[in-house]
């Protein structure tokens, strides 16, 4: 018989096997100012999210669609698309490209 202590621990956080359909919940919205964007990880999966310079929110894939690089460290343009920091190319939240 397979004692308590015995089994291995696992966090119910953030593991992809245990998704349950609904909302889930990335951050407080006052730790995304404007014009940042920020890295998370949510259900085992690498998302960036980020707010505009109107205030505008919105989430993506954390990678470019282009050559993916990880678009942690991208720019938010006036007009509010990402720039990926090793092209330079601009997309929307779509993943859509805008400028090259």
């Amino acid at each position: 018989m397979t004692q308590l202590r015995d089994r291995p621990t696992v966090p119910l956080f953030n593991h992809p096997e245990r998704f349950i359909p609904g909302w889930y919940w990335a951050l407080p919205s006052r730790e995304l100012a404007c014009n940042q964007v920020k890295a998370i990880t949510l259900l085992g999966r690498d998302l960036i999210v980020y707010r505009s310079a109107d205030g505008t929110l919105g989430a993506s894939d954390a990678y470019c669609p282009h050559w993916g690089t990880h678009l942690g460290e991208a720019t938010l343009t006036p007009e509010g698309y990402l720039q990926c920091p090793l092209h330079h190319r601009q997309f929307q939240a779509t993943g859509d490209c805008v400028q090259e």
